[in-house]
């Protein structure tokens, strides 16, 4: 796929088939190669990036929900096992 574009690139017909220069010269470069490999590698880090961020805020606010409803539970259990205790030691 990358000769493909390379090979696109080198014809001469970026004008007609769009090889991905946004903005004219000077811009974003997608799509096309530059001698670097070009900035699809930049495109991905930056997607992978966004969705590692993502997935990692998810597995938070599930873990935090699961912890604060474990915590409430052993309040709970702990206030109504007391409460059992003061209740049965005095009575």
């Amino acid at each position: 796929m990358f000769i493909i574009l390379r090979e696109e690139h080198s014809s001469g017909s970026c004008d007609t088939d769009g090889c991905g220069s946004v903005g004219g010269s000077g811009g974003i470069n997608i799509g096309g190669s530059s001698g670097s490999g070009g900035n699809w590698l930049v495109v991905v880090v930056v997607v992978v990036v966004i969705i590692l961020v993502v997935v990692v805020d998810l597995v938070a606010m599930v873990l935090l929900i699961v912890v604060v409803v474990v915590v409430v539970r052993v309040v709970v259990v702990v206030v109504v096992v007391m409460v059992v205790v003061v209740v049965v030691v005095d009575g």
